[in-house]
């Protein structure tokens, strides 16, 4: 490791110090007063044992001049913003940093694909951590619990903001950052891909003064999205809205947001607790966890709130069965939903319009879940897959066919209360619903042109 490179400038700048000359494992360091709080640092840092040498300021500010005009730090820096700046251009929306024995791994993920884009030495993975955990506001010197934090990239006037997971592996710490492009981030439904039909089963929801909206879908699926685009639309009105949130993705003036903080005793339990005696009309709860969660969102909405929320489900039904196993009972289901967006992000290229064929039958694999429902898995033919060095060299044309938006919503009606007050499964809430409440998967496809 080059001796410029031990010490962060951002962790000299903080503590007024700089290093001076490294000898075997031992670092010198030039500062103004002792610190114990910042040799132990450094000594983390650096792995070094720590000679601490008190100089004058101006013997600091001149040997800091002299260090980092040729700090690796810089170079880390630079090297962080080209991985950010790329990934920006892309359109990618996580990246990640996967350290291994012998090298350091950088995947980004494109239209839901990870694909590799940088590989540097192992040791990098450390430096690269450092200047990220510094970004974030993270604890340096922890590298044995997980940590979450955020900050703000600058991608051509463009602001970024990067949120940035920490966990340990064998092989030392990965890293993965969510990306959100604040610009153009809200959309309207039409934008988003919801026909005319949705729309109007979505408007008889929200015109609704109480009960239950869920959204649901697997990670990744754009469930935030939906979320933040019904909240754009209700903060308009006379309304109190209030959002917890695990984080605050996107700040809305006239929503009152609340991030979830678990160290602080406000997780989604116990900030909806707080949030009942705000006189709220319209609360919004990023995510049903658990089912005490489940218990008071289901009771707020039973006692003259609009809550809408999210769920982990595969599909509009199977939230109804959710709620069920977290041990809300039927009748209080039955007087609390009033509709589901269930939704998911599928590559265009894997859709077809007319006689179109980009899927074979091999890539529509059938297979029978738990409940003996028939579903469907759908890849792509590796033959038509891009190779990566297609995928770097032809990223824009693959963004611009992108992701859409396939989806379904469930109108609680009469027939279908009928049926979770009877514990239905959910095959029996699917007939129950039939096609006037009921958009599936396989008639959102119809009604856009697609086939499969």
């Amino acid at each position: 490791m080059d001796r410029y490179g031990l010490i962060p400038k951002k962790l000299a700048e903080k503590y007024n110090i700089v290093q001076g000359n490294l000898r075997g494992n031992k670092l010198e360091i030039l500062a103004r007063r002792k610190d114990i709080n910042m040799i132990q640092d450094i000594m983390l840092v650096s792995g070094k044992e720590i000679i601490l040498k008190i100089v004058s300021q101006e013997d600091i500010d001149s040997r800091m001049g002299e260090v980092y005009s040729v700090n690796t730090t810089e170079s880390i820096n630079s090297i962080l913003d080209n991985i950010l700046d790329k990934a920006v251009e892309i359109g990618a929306s996580d990246i990640h940093f996967e350290p291994y024995r012998t090298f350091l791994r950088v995947r980004l993920r494109l239209d839901g694909e990870l694909s590799e884009y940088y590989r540097f030495e192992p040791e990098m993975s450390d430096k690269l951590n450092m200047v990220l955990k510094l970004r974030a506001n993270l604890d340096i010197t922890e590298k044995r619990r997980s940590q979450d934090g955020r900050f703000e990239h600058d991608s051509e006037d463009n602001p970024i903001d990067c949120r940035v997971s920490v966990i340990p592996i064998i092989d030392g710490e990965k890293v993965v950052i969510r990306l959100l492009n604040r610009r153009g981030f809200l959309k309207s439904r039409e934008e988003l891909g919801f026909c005319g039909r949705a729309n109007s089963m979505i408007d008889h929801m929200l015109k609704r003064n109480h009960g239950m909206i869920i959204i649901s879908g697997p990670t990744g699926s754009g469930k935030t999205t939906t979320m933040y685009t019904l909240i754009n639309e209700i903060r308009k009105g006379k309304n109190n809205v209030v959002t917890i949130e695990d984080p605050v993705e996107y700040r809305l003036g006239g929503v009152n947001q609340i991030n979830v903080d678990e160290v602080y005793g406000m997780g989604f339990e116990s900030s909806l607790r707080a949030v009942l005696r705000q006189d709220p009309d319209i609360i919004v709860i990023g995510e049903i966890r658990d089912d005490r969660t489940a218990k008071i969102a289901v009771s707020a909405a039973n006692s003259g709130h609009l809550v809408i929320t999210s769920l982990h489900t595969t599909n509009a039904p199977s939230s109804i069965v959710r709620l069920i196993d977290m041990g809300v009972e039927p009748y209080m289901i039955n007087s609390s939903l009033i509709g589901i967006i269930s939704q998911r992000l599928i590559r265009r290229d894997l859709l077809c319009r007319g006689n179109e064929r980009n899927l074979t039958e091999k890539n529509r694999e059938k297979y029978t879940d738990d409940n003996n429902t028939e579903r469907y898995t759908f890849e792509r033919d590796k033959a038509v897959r891009p190779t990566e060095r297609e995928k770097d060299r032809k990223s824009r044309e693959i963004n611009k066919s992108g992701r859409t938006i396939i989806y379904e919503v469930l109108d609680i009606d009469e027939k279908i209360k009928r049926s979770i007050k009877d514990g239905a499964s959910e095959d029996d809430i699917v007939l129950a619903a039939g096609d006037i409440s009921y958009i599936d998967f396989k008639k959102c496809l119809e009604i856009h042109g697609y086939s499969l």
